[in-house]
């Protein structure tokens, strides 16, 4: 759901899109072409950067220097993402949709995927308050804390051994 983050990203005032880039991550490169051609007709080819999937170790320095993580997914499998996000002590705006209520929990700020003013305006929200920012971070965190592989590994042992 590319369309409504840049949709949204474009709404914010001048000045917040002068001090803020939207990047991209992981884009598929047969879509990356559409995605560039509707950030240039909105004017904001300059600000929309676009990388290539990174591998997971550099995505933890993409998360960490991030403002906010946005993500307004339509669907999602299980939401390892905002999941690996919260975790750096990135602040999460993600959509409302499929499992990621579920997932972030109180952890972060969840929005319509389709609705591109409230996208707009809970990024204005994190960026102008620094208690938000702050209080979604550590909510993130904590909420992060309760997921691990080792702890997905228990559980389906436990599984596995019930039914056995």
């Amino acid at each position: 759901n590319l369309k409504t983050a840049i949709e949204a990203y474009a709404l914010l005032p001048d000045q917040i899109r002068k001090q803020y880039e939207l990047v991209l991550i992981g884009h598929p490169e047969s879509q990356s072409g559409a995605v560039r051609e509707l950030a240039g007709q909105m004017g904001l080819a300059g600000s929309v950067r676009i990388f290539e999937p990174a591998p997971d170790e550099d995505l933890l320095y993409f998360y960490k220097l991030a403002s906010i993580f946005v993500f307004p997914s339509l669907y999602e499998g299980f939401g390892l993402p905002v999941i690996e996000a919260m975790a750096a002590g990135c602040p999460i705006i993600c959509s409302n949709a499929t499992c990621l209520p579920e997932i972030v929990g109180d952890g972060a700020l969840l929005v319509d995927p389709l609705n591109k003013e409230e996208w707009r305006d809970n990024i204005l929200m994190v960026l102008e308050s620094g208690q938000l920012r702050n209080s979604l971070i550590k909510k993130g965190q904590t909420r992060a804390s309760q997921f691990s592989w080792e702890k997905s590994v228990q559980e389906h042992l436990k599984l596995y051994y019930a039914k056995n």
